[in-house]
C-alpha cells in the first residue's frame, strides 16, 4: 500500500498491524483507536485534520505534517497535491515536489532552498517573502503567483512559466536566470550584488546570507530583521540605513559607511566594534 491515497478515510478501530503506509497520503483521515505503533508509516503525510490515536507521535513515525511552520527539509513530496494547503514558514529547503499541485496554496515565507518543484503547478499561489535560493523551476508553473520579497538567489527560471507572476520587491543577483526576453525589472524583481543601487529600497526580513552588497548604496535602506550573516558588505554606502534586529554575525564591514545608521538589537557582537572602527567603518 506504498503511497496509498487514504486522505479523509475512515479508518476508526481498523487493524492495521504490520502494514506498509509508505508515502500514503493520511491528510483528514480518521485513525483513532488503530494500533500504528509496528505499522510502517514512513514519509506519509498528515494535517490537522489527521486525527490519531492518543498519545501517537506523527513525527516520531516519521511522518509528514502538512502543516505552517512544518520541517520537510529533504522531504519526498514527488506529486504531491498541496491546493490550497497552508505551509507558512515551513522548511522544505532540499524537498521534492516534482509535478506536485499547489495551486492557491499560502507558501508565505516557506524555505524553497535547493528544492526541485520541477514541472510542479503552483499557479495563483502566495509565496510572499519565500526562499527559491537555487530551486530547480524547470517548467514550474508560477502564473499568477504571488512572489512578493521572495528570494531568487542563484535560482534558474529559464524554462519557469510567469505568466502574469508578481515579483514585487523580490531580489535575485548576477547567477539568477530568466526566460529569453523576461523584463524582471519591470516585473518588480531588485538586483543584488557588487555595486548594487539599492537606495531607499525595502529589503527588510530577508534572508540575504552570505550575499556580496559590496560597494551597494542603500543609502536610507530598510534591512529591518534582514539576515545578513556572512554577507559583504564592505565599502557599502549604509548611510541612514534602518538595520534594527539585523543578523551582521560574520558581515564583512570593511570601509563601510554607517553613518546615523540604526543597529538598534542588531546582531553585531561587541568585542568586534573596535576592529570595525579600524577596518574604517564609520559608526
Amino acid at each position: 500500500m506504498n503511497r496509498a491515497i487514504l486522505r479523509e478515510a475512515c479508518l476508526y478501530g481498523a487493524r492495521l498491524q504490520f502494514t506498509t503506509l509508505q508515502g500514503a497520503d493520511l491528510r483528514g483521515a480518521d485513525l483513532r483507536r488503530v494500533d500504528l505503533h509496528t505499522a510502517d508509516l514512513r514519509q506519509a503525510y498528515y494535517d490537522r485534520g489527521t486525527r490519531f490515536p492518543a498519545g501517537f507521535d506523527p513525527d516520531g513515525a516519521g511522518l509528514y505534517g502538512v502543516l505552517p511552520s512544518a520541517q520537510l527539509i529533504g522531504a519526498n513530496l514527488r506529486q504531491l497535491d498541496i491546493s490550497g494547503a497552508e505551509l507558512t514558514a515551513s522548511d522544505l529547503s532540499g524537498a521534492c515536489l516534482v509535478e506536485g499541485r499547489g495551486l492557491g496554496s499560502w507558501l508565505v515565507n516557506v524555505n524553497f532552498s535547493r528544492a526541485d518543484l520541477s514541472q510542479a503547478n503552483l499557479s495563483y499561489a502566495r509565496l510572499d517573502g519565500a526562499r527559491l535560493d537555487q530551486a530547480s523551476l524547470w517548467a514550474t508553473d508560477l502564473s499568477y503567483a504571488n512572489l512578493h520579497k521572495a528570494t531568487l538567489l542563484d535560482t534558474n527560471l529559464e524554462s519557469t512559466i510567469l505568466h502574469h507572476t508578481q515579483l514585487n520587491q523580490a531580489v535575485c543577483n548576477a547567477q539568477t536566470l530568466w526566460p529569453q526576453d523576461f523584463d524582471w525589472r519591470a516585473a518588480g524583481d531588485q538586483w543584488l550584488g557588487t555595486n548594487a543601487s539599492l537606495r531607499g529600497s525595502d529589503q527588510s526580513h530577508l534572508c540575504l546570507m552570505g550575499v556580496d552588497l559590496s560597494h551597494a548604496n542603500l543609502v536610507g535602506a530598510n534591512l529591518q530583521g534582514t539576515d545578513l550573516w556572512g554577507a559583504n558588505l564592505s565599502g557599502a554606502d549604509l548611510r541612514d540605513a534602518n538595520l534594527t534586529n539585523a543578523n551582521l554575525i560574520a558581515a564583512t564591514l570593511g570601509g563601510a559607511d554607517l553613518t546615523r545608521a540604526d543597529l538598534t538589537h542588531a546582531t553585531l557582537p561587541v568585542e568586534s566594534l573596535a576592529a570595525l572602527v579600524a577596518e574604517g567603518v564609520v559608526l
